[in-house]
């Protein structure tokens, strides 16, 4: 049986798109448009110093187990920004 080919999904966001963009931290929940809970939002990890940072914001549902990006430099993106702290249901 052939293994399934994962796709990953690409995207671009300018400065111009992200300078109005709403600030968010480490921890702040976001409702997720899978399982429509809220979850925390996470850093990623430079991979050279090994030390969390903002440049990619995500969240992890753990219904389908993916993790899903939420935000770039610190900054949530647009289309989430409906979606901050909707939730009261939190894992």
């Amino acid at each position: 049986m052939a293994k399934k080919k994962r796709v990953t999904d690409f995207v671009a966001y300018g400065n111009d798109e992200l300078k109005d963009c709403v600030p968010v931290q480490k921890g702040e929940m976001v409702q997720c448009e899978h399982c429509k809970k809220s979850h925390p939002l996470r850093y990623g990890t430079d991979p050279k110093t090994g030390k969390e940072n903002d440049l990619l914001v995500f969240y992890k549902c753990d219904r389908t187990g993916e993790s899903y990006l939420a935000g770039i430099n610190g900054k949530l993106l647009p289309e989430l920004t409906w979606r901050r702290n909707k939730n009261e249901n939190q894992e």
